[in-house]
């Protein structure tokens, strides 16, 4: 009789043992296909959404009629969803472009080259009067983010803060000009938006220079966590 007890408390138990590991299983599936999905959502499917709202002719001429919304909704956007779905795609698939990023020396010269030149008062007008220039603009803007985003992660800390620093010395200098400068520097738009948007420019300013001053600290932190580590 406690031979029979012992036997089904011993089935009983490897019952309950594996009930608890099946569900555990199933419970850390939960939670990485949530976090899989989370991922391929906020990487693929948000980059190509906001594309895909920003090439709706509506949206793009509503956004080109104004100086700030173009400077500052449209150029951006155009940027970060590529770059956030360079970021997302997985290193096998990049690889190439890691190879020829050069530790993404070439992605960010190619970014702030890309951008520059649609900073060019001739360039920025042909973007609203001409289509063919203004879905140039949105590759070309879309190709330099995807770039950098897939070069970001090899990209050495000293080349991501250098590069940062002249980023925003120059919206700092564009936002000084677009507010002083007494002639029109774009032909399409009007002093008055012209300034309008050197002001939200310096509006929005210290909002980027605090997100650099805290991924900057925390770099910082961190390589000198990793190197106190080696000691």
């Amino acid at each position: 009789m406690i031979k029979v007890n012992t036997i089904s408390l011993k089935k009983k138990s490897a019952l309950d043992f594996s009930t608890s590991q099946s569900a555990s299983f199933k419970k850390g599936s939960l939670q990485s296909f949530f976090t899989l999905s989370f991922k391929k959502g906020f990487f693929l499917y948000l980059p190509l959404l906001t594309l895909s709202i920003l090439f709706i002719p509506a949206i793009r001429h509503y956004l080109d009629a104004e100086m700030s919304l173009k400077m500052l909704v449209q150029i951006p956007l155009l940027t970060v969803s590529g770059f956030i779905f360079g970021l997302g795609m997985s290193a096998t698939r990049i690889n190439i472009i890691q190879k020829i990023s050069n530790q993404g020396a070439t992605s960010l010269v190619f970014l702030f080259g890309t951008q520059t030149f649609w900073m060019i008062p001739r360039s920025l007008d042909m973007s609203v009067n001409n289509d063919i220039s203004g879905i140039l603009l949105y590759l070309s803007l879309m190709t330099a983010g995807f770039l950098f985003g897939a070069g970001f992660k090899t990209a050495p800390f000293v080349l991501k803060t250098a590069f940062s620093i002249y980023g925003l010395a120059m919206a700092l200098a564009m936002a000084i000009v677009f507010i002083y400068y007494d002639a029109l520097i774009c032909s399409v738009y009007t002093i008055e938006m012209q300034r309008i948007a050197g002001k939200n420019t310096l509006y929005v300013f210290p909002f980027i220079f605090a997100l650099f001053l805290y991924r900057l600290f925390y770099n910082m932190a961190r390589l000198a966590r990793n190197g106190n580590q080696d000691e």
